[in-house]
């Protein structure tokens, strides 16, 4: 049994035959009954002056041939056409993208014509020059692995890793590159690393707390730290003093100016966040409009540049003791991320600012205390005790009686 067209093709050469054309090329089949005339009529001839001859090897090396490219041919469909992997061939002389597999298509957004009409400078978002740079070093093999960010169809911009190598087509010098999509990847390193750094500056923020003594200094503190973070123009910390209904500003880092210093008091309507509004939540202003921007410290923060507006509150014992304001120069508020951060800010600065109070109103006392003692000795050296002690036993009580 023959399991292959090779097999076939070389059986029949055995027995006599001087060619084999497949069914897939059978536009060969008028020149190839020509050549079998010309060869029968010259075996014929040959075959009477000088007896049998050999047949012409030429055509089993030639069906040889066909069967080793069309196996070729397949290899490449599988290894490049098929493969789910993003496979490019780049001239690296024009840039132009010579072939794409199915799998580029998908990813890229285009289709083979499509692509097949572009440069690889259309969708690298490097300048050209620097794209044709590397292309060289690729094709010098010097560096095989290179990262960029290519734009697909859509707009969108991805991160790949490119691992490119020459390669020799049929004459023709090409790069053959394989994508592979990195985004997510890069996205999750990006993540560790902010969350790193959040940390990080969490830290410094409790060590600069720890190390400052009243509720001023802890909020400075800790908002020239935080805004490493947020990135944010405005960031201040104020608290409510619920003796007089008042919001009093204890520290603020701004970029450039502010009419609002620190110490400076406004009353609830002029600051325009009721506590009992911030109860358990952040409260945020993504655009300055409407009622907030009656308030007096809207009006202000606007015109200093901020356009959005978060509001974290700092609560301590089931009570909010103040809040923590991170201003924006464009509308949304804050991101989620930095939102994230900027609750674990407001919640460190809760409990602070508490234990500095408390640790104030503390020592007041123990300062009245040691006054009152200092004055009660005072006043008791500077009586004479017999006098004391007359006056005492002498004074009438109630009814004419003595006490």
């Amino acid at each position: 049994m023959f399991t292959s067209a090779f097999e076939v093709a070389v059986a029949g050469m055995k027995l006599g035959l001087c060619d084999y054309v497949p069914k897939r090329n059978l536009a060969r089949l008028p020149s190839a009954v020509q050549e079998s005339v010309e060869m029968a009529q010259l075996h014929s001839t040959t075959q009477a002056i000088a007896g049998p001859i050999v047949v012409d090897e030429h055509a089993t090396e030639r069906v040889r041939a066909e069967a080793a490219l069309r196996e070729s041919e397949e290899r490449y469909r599988q290894i490049f056409e098929k493969n789910r992997a993003v496979k490019l061939l780049i001239d690296p002389d024009s840039g132009a993208i010579v072939q794409a597999n199915a799998a580029a298509c998908e990813f890229y957004g285009y289709s083979l014509e499509e692509l097949q009409h572009k440069k690889i400078t259309d969708v690298n978002v490097l300048p050209p020059e620097q794209v044709f740079a590397e292309m060289q070093r690729a094709v010098t093999e010097n560096r095989t692995y290179f990262t960029y960010r290519h734009r697909l169809a859509s707009g969108e911009v991805r991160d790949v890793a490119v691992y490119s190598s020459p390669l020799d087509i049929q004459g023709r010098r090409l790069l053959y590159s394989i994508v592979h999509d990195i985004t997510d990847h890069r996205r999750a390193e990006h993540a560790v690393a902010d969350q790193a750094e959040r940390l990080r500056i969490l830290h410094e923020i409790d060590r600069a707390v720890l190390a400052a003594k009243s509720p001023e200094e802890i909020a400075l503190a800790a908002m020239r730290r935080a805004r490493q973070v947020d990135s944010c123009p405005h960031a201040a910390v104020w608290s409510f003093e619920s003796n007089d209904c008042r919001a009093r500003l204890l520290a603020a880092d701004v970029e450039g100016e502010t009419a609002i210093a620190a110490g400076s008091c406004l009353s609830l309507a002029e600051f325009g966040f009721d506590p009992e509004r911030l109860q358990g939540a952040a409260h945020i202003v993504e655009e300055f409009a409407g009622e907030e921007q009656q308030s007096l410290l809207a009006r202000v923060l606007h015109a200093e540049g901020v356009r959005s507006l978060t509001v974290l509150p700092m609560i301590a014992g089931g009570h909010v003791i103040g809040c923590l304001n991170l201003g924006m120069g464009a509308p949304g508020g804050l991101p989620p991320d930095d939102l994230d951060f900027a609750r674990q800010v407001a919640d460190s600065l809760a409990v602070a600012i508490q234990d500095a109070r408390l640790y104030d109103a503390e020592r007041h006392a123990r300062e009245i205390a040691e006054t009152l003692r200092s004055a009660t000795m005072v006043l008791t050296l500077s009586l004479d005790l017999d006098t004391v002690l007359e006056r005492v036993l002498d004074k009438p009580g109630p009814a004419g009686t003595v006490r």
